[in-house]
């Protein structure tokens, strides 16, 4: 019986993830086309589109900002889904004790990670975030649109 509940909650907690997985991998739609415009003129727009929006560059190069933004949005979002599911994990435990003290204190010590880690995640998000917006600035380039 125990057996099935665990397998119960790696199915949860692999569903979990998995729900979470197209909010990272999804492209933002470019509506560059206007009607009546020229294969030309659209062609212009969508290299500006692709210049400002997407972070790159005339040549074709991925600006190093907008990579490290990427990367750095990636690893906090899984990290932010770890910590998420770690404090399922711990109110379900908890849920599951039945009285047993155990079993509480272990949830509670789960519960308190997860919170912990969520809050560490979040922080150093908001840090990098205004680090990265602070070179930008000290480059003289604008952040045309915010980090988050």
């Amino acid at each position: 019986m125990k057996n099935f509940y665990s397998i119960r909650l790696v199915v949860l907690i692999a569903g979990m993830a998995i729900s979470f997985l197209p909010a990272f991998s999804l492209p933002a739609p470019v509506f560059a086309a206007v009607p009546g415009q020229t294969t030309g003129e659209l062609y212009s727009n969508l290299q500006k589109a692709g210049e400002t929006g997407a972070g790159y560059s005339a040549k074709g190069r991925l600006n190093p900002l907008a990579y490290f933004t990427g990367i750095i949005k990636a690893v906090m979002g899984i990290l932010g889904v770890l910590f998420l599911a770690l404090t399922v994990y711990g109110g379900y435990i908890w849920m599951m004790a039945r009285g047993n003290e155990q079993e509480v204190e272990k949830a509670k010590k789960l519960l308190q990670a997860g919170i912990i880690g969520l809050a560490i995640i979040l922080a150093g998000y908001i840090i990098s975030i205004n680090v990265l917006s602070a070179l930008l600035r000290a480059t003289g380039q604008t952040p045309q649109t915010p980090y988050y």
